[in-house]
């Protein structure tokens, strides 16, 4: 098992972004992973916004480019 953390950031067509700080585990043996993380950061009409993201999903460890699926839950509000 592997341990990791970062930030993911987010950009909408309108250029607003959101960024997230991730915590997670990557199985390199079967490239199962899961990360979840606040949002630390946000522009535009995303400005104020607060919440949680989780990212679950599977990494395909022989792709040189690195592919993966993934379900992304959690929630994210804006005060608008």
């Amino acid at each position: 098992m592997f341990t990791f953390v970062g930030e993911l950031d987010f950009t909408t067509k309108r250029g607003a972004t959101l960024t997230v700080a991730l915590d997670g585990t990557l199985d390199v043996v079967t490239g199962a992973f899961s990360a979840t993380g606040p949002v630390t950061g946000a522009t535009g009409s995303l400005d104020g916004a607060v919440g949680t993201l989780t990212f679950d999903g599977v990494q395909d460890l022989a792709d040189p480019q690195g592919s993966f699926t993934e379900t992304v839950t959690g929630e994210i509000c804006v005060d608008r």
